[in-house]
């Protein structure tokens, strides 16, 4: 069998984390997967009309990304936060 090149699921000693973010009133508006999270805030900032409303960020590590990007998917579907449109059920 031949193996390819690391993707970035798979390269190897990448740790991962899901964060969670939520409002004033405490309500879960957001789940997200990164390998960088001030990078990743950055990025949230500039972007998202939504976060301003943040005003609590509760992460989660796992030993890979590939884990986080599981993770994240299952708590997506599993939670339904107010501003994820991919990974939501339809």
């Amino acid at each position: 069998m031949k193996v390819g090149p690391p993707t970035l699921r798979t390269k190897p000693n990448r740790i991962g984390a899901i964060y969670r973010c939520f409002d004033k009133a405490g309500e879960l508006i957001y789940i997200g997967v990164t390998d960088s999270p001030g990078a990743r805030h950055a990025t949230h900032k500039r972007e998202r009309t939504w976060w301003p409303e943040v005003v609590e960020v509760l992460w989660e590590f796992y030993p890979t990304y590939g884990a986080a990007i599981d993770a994240e998917r299952d708590a997506i579907e599993a939670e339904q936060p107010r501003y994820n449109k991919i990974g939501a059920p339809e």
